[in-house]
């Protein structure tokens, strides 16, 4: 029929941010969560792909470590849930 059906498909990353900041691919440093975020974005404009992240960083930790591009991309993809008060992981 002509029509393309959006299906979700979910990715989830756990603590971003604990990462190394940059590793060598063919030569050159790569930012492997900024290329994630970049790369989810663009299938995520023509797909509708889910992105899950949590981190412990704040908005503005996050435009420091992945660039304002990057973290322009995550606001526009994402809905931010804060979790506060004790720490769940015990």
């Amino acid at each position: 029929n002509g029509t393309i059906t959006k299906r979700a498909i979910r990715l989830c990353v756990d603590d971003i941010g604990t990462e190394e900041n940059s590793y060598k691919f063919f030569g050159s440093q790569v930012n492997l969560i900024e290329e994630l975020i970049y790369g989810r974005y663009d299938i995520w404009t023509s797909r509708g792909v889910v992105l899950h992240i949590a981190t412990n960083l704040t908005p503005q930790k996050m435009k420091e470590m992945y660039g304002d591009r990057a973290y322009s991309r995550l606001v526009e993809m994402m809905n931010d849930i804060v979790l506060s008060g004790n720490d769940r992981r015990r």
